[in-house]
């Protein structure tokens, strides 16, 4: 009867007698590789000891556990050293503040400096053309102008560089009002307390904001010509 069966399905249904060859197929393949599997098991545990296993076995779940644990590490250690490196900086922060004190006393910012230009009196011998043709042949100078103010009424100034070992270094901000110009230079503080000795208004400047000594200098007419040309040559050396 099975015989009589297949030969039917052999000449009526071939497609159902290769679906069912194909699955005994897999089904042999299968059960070849769990018998290979056991017999490899078989052998290694006559071979090593059913201990030998067992540690392996830990030592596996052992590492597997490590090295998880390992990728979990990276981002706990940057958290803690975002949040060290910010306490460091608030403390440098607030040391730095505390050793400032003394300095930033007298220190004015760029408005302040600007009302005390326009009024103070001057002849205008001092103004921003000056600047720029007393520097505009030295090589190692580079001039940028601006009108003084904007369509708004805000001022203005000419940044002029210096430029050191291929670099372009800032060293003055001038602005021009109705009254005296302002020449924002770079310099120490013991070059700056030496021209306080002959002119007023001569204060730290709070603009710009860098980690250089800015100072405020409101060029009136108790400059002379050689005297304020000097000052230019000194804050570009």
């Amino acid at each position: 009867m099975l015989a009589l069966l297949i030969v039917y399905i052999a000449t009526k249904k071939k497609k159902v007698l290769g679906l069912i060859g194909m699955i005994a197929s897999g089904t042999m393949v299968a059960y070849g590789i769990v018998v290979l599997f056991m017999h490899v098991c078989y052998i290694t545990i006559a071979a090593l000891g059913i201990d030998v296993l067992i540690f392996l076995a830990f030592l596996i779940l052992f590492l597997t556990k490590y090295f998880k644990d390992k990728k979990k590490a990276p981002k706990e250690e940057i958290n803690k050293t975002i949040e060290e490196v910010s306490k460091e900086q608030e403390k440098e922060a607030d040391k730095n503040h505390e050793n400032d004190n003394d300095e930033k006393q007298g220190t004015i910012s760029l408005k302040e400096s600007m009302d005390l230009a326009k009024t103070t009196a001057s002849s205008h011998k001092f103004n921003k053309a000056y600047i720029c043709n007393y520097l505009k042949g030295r090589e190692d100078i580079e001039l940028s102008t601006r009108d003084n103010y904007t369509k708004t009424g805000l001022p203005l100034a000419d940044t002029h560089y210096v430029i050191k070992d291929g670099k372009r270094i800032c060293f003055a901000y001038v602005y021009e009002t109705e009254g005296s110009i302002i020449l924002l230079a770079k310099m120490d503080s013991d070059y700056a307390n030496k021209l306080k000795q002959k002119h007023e208004n001569i204060n730290l400047s709070a603009f710009p904001k860098q980690k250089n000594t800015w100072y405020s200098l409101i060029i009136d007419d108790t400059y002379t010509k050689e005297e304020f040309e000097q000052i230019l040559d000194d804050i570009t050396k």
